[in-house]
């Protein structure tokens, strides 16, 4: 705040004169707990006049008040035009209370749990505390340790279902945020026919299945665009129009990262100026540059207003969801449906993370139903096959870098370094980058990232 004003002054003898600032608390007791002030002191006698200006910092609470008092031992005093102002706009700080539904009534903390748990495909496990804990599934499913094999615990007389899941499963799949209405967003949508910030599955390999499986977080993401003549990636809360715009709750990330700028904001009631050479960068990449084996937030790389090469390949899909959906819904996906001769308790203390063997073929357990509480009858468990997808499986070459746009590639047989494959065979070359959602130059025989956008 600051206090302009001329005190004149009359006295027989020294005097002071002391202006105090008091920030005061709304209970009734009324106790300061906040104060600052000027003394000024005065000869034996006369009239003096003399200019006050100060500003003063204080850190209040949502109700405190501001009191400006006048404390003098003179004869008399008199204030002459005065002015009182706050010259610096509230701050928020670590310690900030930040009314969530007040700013978004329709998000609730359920809502943002969801969020934090779909992002990375957790998995919610009790500790012995009674507190919850989330864990990706791709760190949970490994992270157990039991060995059980079925081999010796098999029901003889109960068959043994092998099917494959993906026929009753998704044709395609859509992990994706909720739309937003800004205008980027809304321009995104038009050009892609798709949300910012979605990884679609056009097509599993399944060639009976109908269903779509499509996944939705309950918050927005929002494309950034740079400050002209800068290098710093902002959002825009706007409409078509340039109005700020009522969307959905979106999802800002927070990083260590910034853009580079130069901004200067000028009070319009002093002098008072402040310059800007960075501001945080909030976007879903993990740096403002971005790179190949970088992460980002959204679920598949998807195009940039900022930028058309760099794209990170570590997304949402790549990191906390590809595994899981691969061995669920791809055409190498079985279930298996087998009654075992488990005992209650063993049933009871399952934590669906355990190695299940049967035939030396890696399992994982789903479900389990027809347990009896008073017999010994063999109980129904429903496993899912464990496998992995070799690059191999996937085309002939692997990328494991872009450099100035160009993907690096590995061979997916021997590992050996293709560099940009330009001296490969480029049917394979074109296979691969088809497979890996790039363009294929066949001027230059090489395989771009430019404006990228991967629907596999």
């Amino acid at each position: 705040f600051r206090f302009e004003c001329n005190l004149a002054v009359d006295k027989a003898s020294g005097a002071t004169v002391q202006l105090q600032f008091f920030a005061q608390n709304s209970v009734p007791t009324d106790v300061s707990f906040g104060m600052a002030h000027r003394t000024v002191s005065f000869g034996a006698s006369g009239t003096e006049s003399f200019l006050i200006d100060d500003e003063i910092t204080l850190d209040l609470l949502a109700g405190d008040r501001i009191s400006l008092l006048l404390h003098s031992f003179a004869a008399e005093t008199r204030i002459s035009p005065s002015s009182f102002e706050c010259i610096s706009a509230p701050a928020f700080f670590a310690t900030s209370t930040i009314d969530i539904s007040a700013n978004c009534p329709s998000l609730t903390a359920w809502d943002i749990l969801r969020t934090i748990a779909i992002q990375c495909n957790a998995q919610i496990i009790t500790n012995a505390d009674g507190t919850y804990e989330m864990i990706p599934w791709t760190d949970w499913i490994e992270s157990g340790t039991d060995v059980i094999i079925l081999d010796n615990i098999i029901e003889d007389s109960v068959d043994i279902q092998i099917k494959p899941f993906s026929v009753e499963g998704a044709k395609s799949i859509r992990l994706q945020y909720k739309d937003n209405s800004d205008f980027l967003s809304t321009q995104f949508k038009e050009l892609t026919n798709d949300t910012f910030g979605t990884k679609a599955i056009a097509n599993t390999g399944t060639e009976f299945a109908k269903n779509e499986l499509k996944i939705e977080l309950p918050v927005a993401t929002i494309p950034h665009n740079k400050i002209a003549f800068t290098n710093c990636p902002i959002p825009s809360f706007t409409d078509k129009d340039g109005k700020i715009m009522l969307g959905s709750p979106t999802i800002l990330n927070s990083s260590a990262a910034t853009g580079g700028m130069s901004w200067t904001l000028k009070s319009l009631f002093s002098s008072a100026s402040t310059s800007y050479n960075t501001a945080p960068f909030t976007g879903n990449w993990q740096t403002v540059e971005g790179g190949f084996n970088q992460t980002d937030s959204n679920f598949g790389q998807s195009l940039s207003y900022y930028s058309s090469i760099n794209y990170p390949s570590l997304n949402l899909y790549e990191r906390y969801w590809k595994k899981y959906l691969e061995e669920t819904y791809s055409e190498q996906s079985r279930e298996l449906q087998i009654g075992i001769d488990l005992k209650l308790n063993q049933i009871d203390g399952l934590k669906f993370n355990e190695k299940f063997y049967y035939k030396n073929t890696l399992l994982r357990a789903v479900e389990t139903a027809g347990v009896s509480l008073t017999s010994k009858q063999p109980a129904s468990v429903t496993f899912m096959k464990r496998f992995i997808i070799f690059n191999i499986d996937r085309a002939p070459f692997w990328p494991y870098n872009i450099l100035n746009s160009i993907v690096q590639w590995n061979d997916s047989l021997t590992n050996a370094d293709l560099g940009d494959g330009s001296a490969s065979n480029q049917t394979d070359l074109l296979n691969s980058a088809n497979a890996y959602g790039f363009f294929y130059d066949a001027v230059k025989d090489v395989a771009t990232q430019n404006g990228q956008i991967l629907i596999t």
